[in-house]
């Protein structure tokens, strides 16, 4: 389970996950040989060849180069990081598995506009000398899933999810690949933000509730509300793995094997641990008043029992989290959605019941094998009455 403790197959506890992204990191930012990292992401699992997959990350790392992620480290830490929670994730992935993750950005970050004309000469002459070793099916089957993976201007997230989805039925590693890159996407934000973590979420909620003396939550530990970008970031993956759940449900592909099951529970419980820590940290920094946040949990409650929680509604004048979905994350160009995301800064009171919707969201999905939120289809929001 995502929580302290030895981590079972698929899921990986946060204290792993902060481990292993150090580790990658650190060979990556230095001259770590592509064996060690190979050997790093593949762990424990079986894979049919070492030596290919080292020559795919020094192919990645030719093909990032210096180029950094949005919260600071390497980008090329991002394809292989999710790499090695796959690996993780099944005692023996496939060549498509590991290559087909490795390379699922490859048409939207390792394109020529992104590199130096030299440094695109290069990758495009390895990853073609990669791909050669490969047998005529494996190079086709590559290609396709490459392509696929990569979301074209004029697709909505629903249809490019629905996609994926789709495709699938005979490509069953795509899924598995998705799933690794949400939960990679979802606890690489979770690297900046220690502290408030570590604490017991529900506890708190406890003696808020209950107890008539309760002073509120204290915590010695480095704790800070996140930057206003990485609040847009981290919100941005939970309105993502709440639509990808969904349509996983919708379309009957959330149990198509035991890796997708299990991944499927650990993008859920890696929502749940984000959303938690994101309410520590309002109620640390922000709105620290158990009188205050005690009046929070319970007109949250009362909303989800409503079915705020597991429907899209229009917006209401009854509630102001009604439409939250068809504002935040409906159809609006992006950068519309991150200046309607922004917002949210300015009112943490909204901020925080919506992300204690979330919670209740991912509980459901865990708790419910039928759960999904209602209104989200492949083609986009459809409220319900």
């Amino acid at each position: 389970m995502l929580g302290s403790g030895k981590s079972r197959q698929g899921m990986i506890a946060p204290e792993e996950f902060l481990i292993l992204s150090a580790e990658l990191h650190y060979l990556l930012s230095g001259t770590g040989k592509n064996k060690a990292i190979a050997a790093l992401v593949l762990g424990s699992a079986k894979f049919a060849s070492e030596p290919l997959l080292a020559e795919a990350i020094a192919c990645l790392r030719l093909g990032y180069g210096a180029a950094k992620r949005k919260m600071g480290p390497l980008a090329a830490l991002h394809p292989i990081r999710t790499a090695a929670l796959l690996a993780r994730s099944m005692p023996e992935p496939t060549v498509l598995d590991v290559l087909g993750t490795l390379f699922h950005d490859k048409k939207e970050d390792l394109v020529s506009d992104r590199m130096a004309p030299e440094q695109r000469v290069k990758f495009e002459a390895d990853y073609d000398v990669l791909i050669n070793r490969l047998d005529l099916d494996h190079r086709w089957f590559l290609g396709e899933r490459v392509e696929i993976m990569r979301r074209n201007e004029s697709d909505s997230y629903h249809r490019y999810l629905a996609r994926i989805i789709e495709k699938s039925a005979i490509m069953p590693d795509l899924l598995r690949s998705k799933l690794a890159d949400r939960l990679d996407n979802t606890l690489d934000v979770h690297l900046s933000h220690t502290g408030a973590a570590k604490y017991t979420f529900y506890r708190a909620v406890f003696d808020i509730l209950f107890l008539d003396e309760f002073h509120g939550i204290r915590i010695d530990e480095y704790h800070a509300m996140p930057e206003k970008h990485e609040l847009v970031l981290l919100l941005s993956q939970l309105f993502k793995n709440a639509i990808f759940l969904s349509l996983l449900r919708i379309f009957n592909r959330d149990k198509q094997d035991e890796t997708v099951r299990s991944l499927f529970n650990a993008v859920a419980k890696a929502g749940i641990l984000e959303a938690q820590w994101l309410v520590f940290e309002i109620f640390t920094s922000v709105i620290t008043d158990p009188i205050k946040q005690r009046e929070i949990l319970v007109h949250t409650m009362e909303y989800c029992h409503k079915g705020g929680a597991h429907e899209i509604h229009l917006a209401s004048e009854l509630n102001d989290l009604d439409g939250s979905f068809v504002y935040y994350y409906g159809e609006v160009d992006d950068s519309t959605r991150k200046r309607r995301l922004a917002e949210l800064f300015q009112d943490h009171e909204k901020l925080v019941r919506l992300v204690i919707t979330f919670i209740a969201a991912f509980s459901g999905f865990i708790n419910d094998p039928v759960f999904y939120l209602k209104g989200v289809t492949a083609d986009g929001f459809k409220a319900v009455d």
